[in-house]
This record gives structure tokens, C-alpha cells and sequence, in this order.
């Protein structure tokens, strides 16, 4: 009779040890990630005013060359012309 207290005893404290422990890894998980998050955002952050920055910069930026207006090219003979 006192060893199966004893059994049950030990079951559990060897639970709520368990427990105790996955909780305590749930915290570290929930904290890491959390501060990554918070990390992540900042740098959006940082990098959206950057380029903000860099937007109202018009030298930051190649600038775009158009060509000349090309002039309609003479019609292609068709089969009718002969050529």
C-alpha cells in the first residue's frame, strides 16, 4: 500500500515537474518570437522611411530616356502590287 502512495506520488511530482518545464519552454518560445516580431517590424519599419526618403530623391534614380517619336512606316506592298 505505501509503494503504490509512493507510485502515485512520484507520478505526480514527475508531472507537474513535465508541466512546469513545457510551460517554461512555451514562455521562451512566445518571448523569442515575439521579439523577433517586434525586430521584424522595426526594420519594415526603417526600411518603408527609406524608401520614402528615397522616393521624394529624383537623382536616387536612373531617369528614363524615351526615344524619338518613330514616324509611321511606309505601307508593305501586299500580293496585289506584285513584289
Amino acid at each position: 500500500m505505501i509503494g503504490m502512495i509512493l507510485l502515485l506520488l512520484s507520478i505526480i511530482g514527475a508531472l507537474g515537474y513535465y508541466m512546469m518545464r513545457n510551460d517554461d519552454r512555451i514562455y521562451a518560445y512566445i518571448s523569442a518570437r515575439d521579439l523577433q516580431r517586434a525586430e521584424l517590424y522595426d526594420r519594415l519599419v526603417e526600411m518603408a522611411l527609406k524608401c520614402r526618403t528615397q522616393a521624394l530623391d529624383k537623382d536616387a534614380y536612373p531617369q528614363l530616356e524615351f526615344p524619338q517619336v518613330i514616324t509611321k512606316p511606309a505601307p508593305t506592298p501586299s500580293k496585289r502590287d506584285g513584289k
